[in-house]
């Protein structure tokens, strides 16, 4: 069923704030759809029940930054707020939204789309002096390698919130508000529809967000990457492995309770965490092959068996 006109009104000036690569977008379950972001698509996830995620950096430039807090929702909530009031003070309108489950997000929206890392550097500046780090700053990398997409951070206001934002995939008796923009009220903080968000947003100028990213200092080097001597290892890409998967990729196998650590399986979940964060089938595969040299499970066996690592990528890109 079509959008009426004002659904596609409604979704034309969503779609104007989420922009991203518009090649591909993330599921629910935290899968990766290489196909286009098509109108049907921001149709389901605003007025049907399939909410998608959007991959942020297109050609390594974004409109939008988002922290994500994941303490709980009182200290999220606490560490939101002051990254919200960090950025006023230097004229960078942000917005909370209360996530999916246990905390909150900080969205950030650019009048013009600007370097992926003008946007990091300045949201990092503004956490620090907030003394509101986060893990996940989005975007989560400066430039991406040919083929990747980065992470993907999941839309608010799915499933076609009504005006009172009390629709939920969570439990009503705890979701309330959940995937909505909440605003500062005089009595309190408040969850308000997409339409009053619409209204009100504010996009923050290149000029501030780049101001705030010449304050940026690099952390300081943890030393070089452990790779191994294959010149043929995806240096490029194993530095765009993010946090789970870069642990799987550098520690070895998971540990299941008092089970051996089970190094199939971890390489099947690497794999997985690999088409969540938007690599190719062929980047996957040169990942876990990586890994499995690391840790001498098929490559290093008498008869390297390539095929091994070929089935697991199809298994799962399939």
């Amino acid at each position: 069923m079509a959008m009426s006109e004002d659904q596609r009104a409604i979704a034309e000036r969503f779609v104007s704030l989420f922009q991203g690569e518009g090649s591909a977008y993330g599921t629910e379950a935290g899968g990766c759809v290489r196909e286009p972001v098509t109108w049907q698509v921001i149709e389901d996830h605003l007025f049907g029940e399939y909410p998608i995620g959007v991959y942020p950096m297109h050609q390594n430039y974004v409109r939008w930054g988002c922290v994500d807090y994941d303490e709980g929702d009182d200290v999220s909530f606490q560490k939101a707020r002051r990254l919200s009031e960090a950025l006023a003070t230097i004229g960078i309108p942000a917005y909370l939204e209360k996530s999916r489950s246990k905390g909150w997000h900080v969205w950030v929206f650019a009048a013009s789309a600007v370097p992926a890392a003008t946007m990091r550097r300045a949201l990092i500046v503004a956490t620090k002096v907030a003394n509101a780090e986060s893990k996940e700053v989005n975007p989560k990398a400066e430039t991406l390698p040919e083929g990747s997409l980065g992470n993907y951070v999941r839309l608010p206001y799915p499933n076609g919130y009504d005006s009172d934002c009390s629709l939920t995939l969570q439990d009503p008796a705890d979701g309330w508000g959940r995937r909505c923009i909440w605003r500062n009220f005089t009595i309190d903080w408040m969850p308000i529809d997409l339409e009053s968000f619409l209204d009100t947003v504010m996009l923050a100028s290149p000029s501030q967000l780049e101001l705030a990213a010449g304050l940026y200092q690099p952390p300081p080097s943890s030393g070089p990457l452990e790779l191994g001597d294959d010149p043929d290892e995806p240096t490029e890409l194993i530095k765009m492995l993010d946090g789970l998967a870069y642990t799987i990729w550098k520690d070895g196998p998971l540990q299941d309770g008092d089970r051996k650590p089970d190094r199939s399986n971890t390489l099947v979940r690497l794999c997985a965490l690999c088409l969540a964060q938007g690599f190719t089938g062929k980047q996957a595969k040169a990942i876990i092959a990586s890994a499995d040299r690391r840790w001498g499970k098929y490559l290093n066996r008498p008869v390297p068996a390539m095929h091994e690592i070929d089935k697991i990528v199809e298994r799962i890109y399939s």
